[in-house]
């Protein structure tokens, strides 16, 4: 594993210490989609929680409230991971919708689920988004600080992995 990967681990590790029965789940686009080991990777730092994957690669934020109550929700977790936003900033979509939807999101998952703890996981700027140019970096870094405000005027709703 990367450097980057192991100290995500370790961040998601913090962020998850104290988990009850009701598991975590994965929620997001397809970040976590092609995470095919994510069990087993999960394994030693959730001490035999359950975990799922309730990703599906290509969605955006609002496909994310949309499919909510079956793929989340109905499965009562203790903990979600999120990761989304990246495919709504590269097929144009604003930011501040990203960022207001994860909010709902929240919002959301609260009134179905009232003790439930969200993690957001930062997006990454992976070399493919710089090579899409520093408008497109600009844009991630933007939806990262947004999201980051969120959490620190929420009150404790959400913990933050952030990014490299």
């Amino acid at each position: 594993l990367s450097k980057e990967a192991d100290r995500k681990k370790a961040a998601l590790a913090v962020a998850l210490a104290g988990t009850d029965d009701g598991g975590v789940c994965f929620y997001g686009s397809s970040t976590f989609t092609y995470w095919m080991q994510l069990e087993r990777d999960m394994a030693p730092l959730l001490a035999g929680t359950r975990c799922w994957n309730a990703a599906f690669g290509g969605s955006c934020t609002d496909h994310l409230l949309e499919h909510a109550q079956e793929l989340v929700f109905a499965h009562r977790p203790a903990v979600v991971v999120y990761f989304c936003g990246t495919n709504d900033l590269i097929s144009g979509g604003e930011v501040s919708l990203a960022a207001q939807n994860f909010v709902d999101f929240v919002t959301m998952a609260k009134q179905h689920l009232p003790s439930v703890r969200c993690v957001y996981l930062e997006p990454t700027v992976t070399p493919f988004v710089r090579w899409l140019g520093d408008d497109m970096v600009a844009r991630y870094m933007e939806l990262g600080r947004d999201v980051r405000q969120y959490a620190a005027e929420s009150g404790g709703l959400v913990e933050i992995v952030a990014s490299a």
